[in-house]
């Protein structure tokens, strides 16, 4: 039987796995945290308490784009996750909190950064996108930590 993983393996390293570009994704997020820290100390705002790769970054299965097009954008998501009492009670406030220190910190951005259901969403000339998850910890009555995201309400959600 023919052993075809070498081939395979070239195969799946020169055309399906993301290579220099998810350093400069990684380059992104981090630029994108610092700025949010930034902007928010700037407004008078608490920082996140920490903050954590989502998606596919975060596993590790970042593809190329379909013949390196240009019109499909890379993207990194982000959990940003602040004390509950840190945020506005509203989850479209605690985004539009978020967005304002993303404003705040500065950047050179594609197109202006958004507060959308999900995520603020910050774009860059080069095809890129961060996607700023928002979320609150607190901990209930009986003493477990509970992990909300701001969507459409606070839902209970596991950030990784």
């Amino acid at each position: 039987m023919y052993d075809s993983h070498a081939e395979l393996n070239t195969f799946f390293t020169n055309h399906v796995r993301l290579g220099k570009e998810k350093e400069i994704l990684r380059d992104y997020r981090d630029c994108n945290i610092e700025r949010l820290k930034d902007g928010l100390k700037a407004l008078g705002y608490k920082r996140p308490v920490r903050t954590c790769n989502q998606g596919s970054y975060a596993m590790g299965s970042l593809n190329q784009r379909p013949e390196n097009n240009p019109e499909l954008d890379y993207d990194i998501d982000v959990a940003t996750i602040f004390r509950r009492e840190d945020l506005p009670e509203s989850p479209l406030d605690a985004r539009q909190r978020v967005l304002e220190g993303i404003l705040e910190g500065g950047g050179n951005f594609r197109r202006t950064p958004k507060a959308r259901t999900n995520a603020v969403t910050v774009w860059y000339q080069e095809g890129y996108h961060v996607d700023l998850a928002v979320y609150r910890i607190h901990t209930d009555s009986f003493g477990f930590e509970t992990i909300e995201h701001a969507g459409v309400g606070w839902v209970s959600r596991n950030p990784v």
